[in-house]
């Protein structure tokens, strides 16, 4: 019987090194997201609701929640989700009237990582493990990452133009 590489290779984390099974989406050590960076988005510190978004999308790959139980802890991650795109939504509306087309880059930028994130959270909440490979987890995850990477740039955007002076 011939032993294949990847049954003797364990994945291995690339930010701390550590061991790591197949099926987790994090890194348990350092507690990094382990999806794939298309190396257009730059990868803010490590996000609370990332991680726990993950955990939720393994439990749900591992068989720990059935989907149901999946599908309601998604829908209170959504509600929540939609607490904080009110709040962005509040920022884009207290810029100056006649300065928009000033803010116009980071308006753009946090309105196409809101919709990311969105459309990373439907695909999640329309997810079926009898019908879609686990990998779509992965692909949904790594949505929602790029999306608040995305979100957290344009509020990098949003300091940066709020500290200078406006006739600049």
């Amino acid at each position: 019987m011939a032993v294949e590489l990847s049954d003797v290779v364990s994945l291995i984390c690339s930010h701390c090194s550590c061991a790591l099974d197949p099926e987790v989406l994090y890194c348990r050590e350092c507690r990094k997201l382990l999806v794939e960076d298309d190396g257009d988005t730059p990868i803010p510190e490590e996000d609370e609701r990332i991680l726990l978004l993950a955990q939720g999308c393994e439990l749900l790959q591992t068989g720990e929640w059935e989907l149901g139980a999946f599908r309601h802890w998604l829908q209170e991650f959504i509600s929540e989700q939609a607490r904080r795109e009110i709040q962005i939504a509040e920022v884009y509306q207290s810029i100056p009237i006649g300065l928009e087309e000033e803010f116009q880059e980071e308006i753009d930028m946090g309105f196409a990582g809101v919709s990311a994130v969105n459309e990373a959270l439907t695909l999640l909440a329309e997810y079926d493990p009898d019908t879609c490979p686990a990998e779509a987890l992965k692909r949904s995850l790594a949505l929602y990452y790029k999306g608040v990477c995305v979100v957290k740039e344009a509020m990098n955007i949003n300091r940066r133009n709020r500290g200078r002076p406006l006739w600049i």
